[in-house]
């Protein structure tokens, strides 16, 4: 669990709500305070991801009601059996952090096991190559925003958060629907693409996850 102000709760009462929360569960969990983070080891069985995010969202919730600011993100590694794999674990969840900025900001919890294709940018190496895959796909959105001082990129990362809603896209980014189909238009202009084209979509979602990680 990474709070980016940790310091400024209760670090007791935050491992005692945690251990309140899965205990209501019949689940236990060991935790210990690392740097920003609170690392724990939890009995979470196989195909448990309900049950965990419940545990999981009842404890955010508590703590937002005790500490007016509270904020936090969630990343969970897979399990192992085996005590020798737990700095795995450890390390996944790691991963799960570094790809936050890969999801909107409604997501709080991450599982390593649900990253899919982001496990392969975030095992990338080479940032240059998304750095080239970034511009040859949306330069010419970027490049076009600088110049006009408009945020056609913010609106296509909001519409694909929207899941293609225009009204939802509309409400994430305080626009009216209207400006929302006129951005997307033009969007299709600038970049020569069909937001109908599946082929199209995909090209541009995969850039635009790329374009987060370089951003953090």
């Amino acid at each position: 669990i990474r709070m980016p102000d940790a310091y400024d709760y209760d670090e007791m009462w935050l491992k005692e709500k945690l251990a309140e929360c899965f205990g209501e569960k019949n689940k236990s969990t060991v935790t210990i305070r690392f740097s920003q983070n609170l690392v724990g080891i939890a009995d979470i069985g196989e195909e448990e991801y309900d049950t965990t995010e419940e545990i999981f969202v009842r404890f955010c919730s508590a703590a937002e009601e005790k500490f007016s600011k509270f904020r936090c993100v969630i990343g969970i590694g897979n399990g192992f059996s085996e005590l020798s794999k737990l700095q795995q674990s450890f390390k996944q969840a790691s991963k799960c952090m570094d790809a936050i900025s890969l999801y909107s900001e409604d997501e709080k919890i991450i599982w390593y096991e649900k990253l899919g294709f982001k496990k392969v940018l975030m095992e990338l190496k080479n940032q240059q190559i998304l750095q080239d895959y970034q511009y040859e796909v949306l330069g010419k959105l970027i490049a076009y925003d600088d110049e006009n001082h408009t945020e056609l990129l913010k609106t296509l990362m909001a519409y694909f958060a929207s899941n293609e809603n225009i009204k939802d896209t509309a409400e994430r980014i305080f626009n009216h629907p209207n400006t929302i189909k006129y951005r997307i238009r033009r969007i299709e202009e600038i970049l020569g693409v069909d937001l109908d084209n599946s082929r199209d979509k995909y090209e541009l979602y995969n850039a635009i996850m790329c374009y987060r990680l370089l951003q953090g």
